[in-house]
Order: C-alpha cells, then structure tokens, then sequence
C-alpha cells in the first residue's frame, strides 16, 4: 500500500514505531540514489512504470497507541479523496472482481447483490 510522506509521518506518530518503505520506484531517470536511498532507507528503482512507495503489511496494519479524534479529522478526508481516487481508477472488471472476491472470501456469493453496485452508463 503507498503512503505518502504525510501519511508516514502519521503512522509514525500514532504507532511510536519508525515506517520504512520495503522499495521506492520512480518514473524518472536516475539521479542522486545515494541521497534517496539514505533518506527511505530502502533501494530505490528508477525508470519505473508508476512511482510507488511499497510497504511492509506489518507496518500498514501496526495498531495505534491511542486514538486522537483532532489528528483523524486531519486524514479522513485526504484518506477519503484518495480512496475514491483508488476506486475510480479501477477497470469494470476490476470492481467487478473484487465485489466477487469479496462475496466469495465472506462465503455470501450472489450475482444480483454483486451487480447491485454497478449502473450501467
């Protein structure tokens, strides 16, 4: 999952424990790795497909020393906004198979409940 610097610095704050990226990818040439990798302490790939910041799982889901209602009204709506984003980049097929995925790992698999979330254009 790809976090941006502020959503690092987040984590960081809400767990207590320093985040990390497992890799770093960025569209452009090669320049100054040295300094990148240093600062994400991470290898960095360069002339990739997409810039992507990679995760551990373990870091993602590390639960929060206590809940601050101030700093969750700060990221829920950028959270938000980049989720719908997420979402409205995704193929037809995409959703579909992940309704489908979804339905299927909860064992509630039924086509017209899972076609009830799409609307035809």
């Amino acid at each position: 999952m790809p976090l941006n610097h502020t959503q690092r610095k987040t984590v960081r704050r809400g767990t207590g424990q320093p985040i990390h990226p497992k890799r770093v990818e960025f569209e452009r040439p090669e320049t100054h790795r040295a300094v990148y990798e240093k600062h994400f302490q991470c290898p960095v790939k360069f002339k990739a497909a997409k810039n992507v910041l990679v995760f551990n799982k373990a870091d993602i889901d590390a639960t929060f020393l206590t809940y601050n209602a101030d700093l969750l009204a700060a990221v829920a709506p950028q959270l938000e906004a980049e989720l719908k984003q997420q979402l409205a980049e995704k193929s037809f097929r995409e959703q579909v198979k992940g309704d489908l995925f979804g339905e299927v790992v909860n064992k509630t698999v039924c086509a017209p409940k899972a076609c009830a979330n799409f609307r035809p254009m």
